[in-house]
């Protein structure tokens, strides 16, 4: 359960979490030295928008233990629905699927304007083969393939949180 008025910056993003069910994304400037940028983010599923107005319902993966077991051994899930793998601080990531035996779309984020950097379109189900970010990343989205096939590179993201 997320708590009304808390507040973290997550990369040069504001987050704010209020009446416990929003989560507001905001460009802004990167945070001051002093801001704690360690506070633990509670959301768990979020709604994110693409451009055209589709939707992903997403679980979030904050922790390394969610991040790492991802969407592995899931048999199906809707071409509404994904993993939003979250990374403080940013950083250039690296994504496999190992165990996945669904064919995904990665759509990598800046966070700094919540900016599509990049997408890895039909990934090759348990392949062990790398698949890099095109630079720093705050954020990856892992949808079915083929999910939002209109999505491009330069394209900005809605990310509400609903739990």
């Amino acid at each position: 359960m997320m708590r009304a008025g808390t507040f973290r910056f997550y990369g040069g993003l504001l987050i704010m979490f209020v009446s416990g069910s929003y989560l507001a994304i905001e460009r802004l400037a990167p945070p001051p030295a002093a801001v704690d940028v360690q506070e633990e983010v509670t959301c768990r599923v979020a709604r994110v928008t693409a451009p055209s107005g589709a939707e992903i319902i997403a679980e979030v993966a904050m922790t390394r233990e969610d991040r790492a077991r991802g969407l592995m051994g899931r048999e199906d899930f809707g071409t509404d629905e994904g993993m939003l793998f979250l990374y403080d601080p940013p950083k250039a990531v690296t994504m496999w699927m190992k165990d996945t035996p669904l064919s995904l779309d990665m759509i990598f984020i800046r966070n700094r304007d919540i900016e599509v950097t990049g997408i890895e379109r039909g990934t090759t189900p348990f392949s062990t083969d790398e698949i890099a970010s095109p630079g720093r990343v705050g954020a990856v989205l892992e949808t079915r393939a083929g999910a939002w096939p209109d999505l491009e590179a330069g394209d900005r993201l809605e990310i509400d949180c609903l739990e």
